[in-house]
């Protein structure tokens, strides 16, 4: 391996590895959203209690999980921009310093990502969740107002 890459390897390496918990993260938003927009069936639900499930996951599992994710994704670039300015290179790496600064803008579009994505999902949940909570007009009132 050449010896005038190892820190930007290192740095990709912790992204590699810190991987794995993002996208299982990403697997489980998308379950949690799948049950507010009524894409996952809950068959085995009264109906009533289906409302009840979709703000419970929305609530208590996407908004956190979402703000979870974001937490850790900056923690992760704030690390490696870190790193990339204070860890002291042989003076043959010193060159290339900027490739440390390059590893760090995986993280950074996976977390506009999430931000931007995330956001568009809560605010279309958010009105999801309030028209099935507004109350139907009934169909005889309806004839009434005719």
């Amino acid at each position: 391996m050449n010896s005038d890459l190892s820190a930007p390897l290192i740095l990709l390496a912790t992204i590699w590895v810190s991987a794995a918990p993002v996208l299982t993260a990403n697997k489980t938003l998308h379950e949690q959203r799948d049950i507010v927009f009524g894409i996952r069936e809950l068959k085995h639900l009264l109906p009533s209690r289906i409302c009840q499930v979709q703000r419970a996951a929305f609530f208590h599992s996407y908004i956190p999980l979402l703000c979870g994710i974001l937490m850790f994704l900056g923690l992760m670039i704030g690390f490696i921009l870190f790193s990339a300015a204070n860890v002291p290179l042989p003076p043959e790496q010193e060159g290339r310093r900027w490739l440390c600064y390059l590893v760090a803008l995986m993280p950074s579009s996976m977390f506009l990502g999430f931000a931007i994505g995330g956001a568009l999902d809560v605010l279309t949940m958010r009105k999801i969740l309030r028209e099935d909570a507004s109350p139907k007009p009934n169909v005889r009132q309806m004839g009434q107002l005719k």
